[in-house]
């Protein structure tokens, strides 16, 4: 995975774009996800960053404030995360979660874009380099809360079921 690591930016541009879309699409329409999968994204934006964003460790040293932002990233993404968690229909078919979005869902990832497009332009003014890896934790802490949110709905935490 190391050769994902010398992309020129623009790549990590296109790529990011081409993500995002593939992943609004499928939350749009209706899907069937084991209990399982619900903790795949999360895990998987979690680790990428020690594989591509080889200058994180420099990056979160290089301020005092990169720590901070970074964590303001992770909330932001959780909160971001819980409310699109709300705009999608959820229902527990026996072991399999069954989840539609709607527009709503759209708005509150493009909301989520703008947020954290103005935090990196609010880092950059500060001197703060928000590399590929920061991003990546807020779009763990996205997905982490947007599942336990549709988990918690559909009933399978606790045995409540609010959906």
């Amino acid at each position: 995975m190391s050769h994902l690591a010398n992309l020129p930016t623009y790549a990590y541009a296109i790529l990011g774009v081409l993500l995002i879309a593939v992943v609004i699409a499928r939350q749009i329409g209706e899907r069937r996800m084991s209990l399982g999968k619900l903790v795949v994204m999360p895990i998987l934006f979690a680790i990428l960053p020690f594989f591509i964003d080889k200058g994180i460790g420099h990056e979160l040293v290089a301020s005092p404030l990169a720590i901070p932002l970074l964590l303001a990233g992770i909330v932001v993404g959780a909160v971001a995360g819980l409310a699109r968690g709300m705009t999608m229909s959820v229902r527990l078919e026996g072991s399999m979660l069954v989840t539609k979005g709607s527009w709503k869902t759209v708005l509150s990832w493009l909301g989520l874009i703008v947020v954290r497009i103005a935090m990196a332009g609010g880092a950059a003014l500060l001197g703060i380099h928000e590399g590929t890896g920061t991003i990546f934790f807020c779009v763990a802490a996205t997905f982490a809360a947007q599942n336990l949110l549709l988990a918690y709905r559909a009933g399978v935490l606790g045995g409540l079921k609010t959906a």
